[in-house]
């Protein structure tokens, strides 16, 4: 897709915000800002702390090879997946003392039914069955980063 496109799918039925130099919307944590010259920056809001950090350009590549919708709900999974891997650790070192775990477990499981909701959204898009290979195949990466 090219940023026109790209651009027009992620505004489809969301809001749409305009701040000074640029319009902007958020969705599946991804921000999407356009500038007045019509280019595109992308930025996950899914980190926590301040600020939103830019996508690097595999991600950014994700939205442009597979839309929008796909690409945005990969990266999410993406991040969700390293939340998960977090939330494994600090329950492994919390059981070792000793210590509760409940809560942990808890926000783990909520992270895991986010990744399933996220891959269930993906394959039910209109666009899955033209790239099923390609968009599973990237889905697998990003989960084989542990989990």
């Amino acid at each position: 897709m090219n940023h026109i496109e790209v651009w027009e799918e992620a505004i489809v039925g969301e809001p749409v915000f305009i701040h000074e130099d640029e319009e902007y919307t958020i969705n599946y944590g991804v921000k999407i800002q356009k500038k007045l010259d019509g280019s595109l920056d992308f930025w996950n809001t899914r980190l926590g702390g301040d600020f939103y950090r830019k996508l690097t350009i595999d991600q950014a590549m994700l939205i442009y090879n597979f839309g929008f919708k796909i690409g945005a709900r990969m990266i999410s999974i993406e991040t969700i997946v390293a939340i998960v891997n977090a939330l494994n650790k600090s329950i492994s070192e919390h059981s070792k003392k000793g210590k509760p775990t409940d809560e942990l477990s808890s926000r783990r499981k909520q992270n895991l039914q986010k990744i399933h909701e996220y891959i269930s959204a993906i394959k039910r898009h209109g666009s899955y069955t033209k790239m099923q290979d390609d968009i599973d195949e990237a889905i697998a990466k990003i989960l084989n980063n542990d989990i």
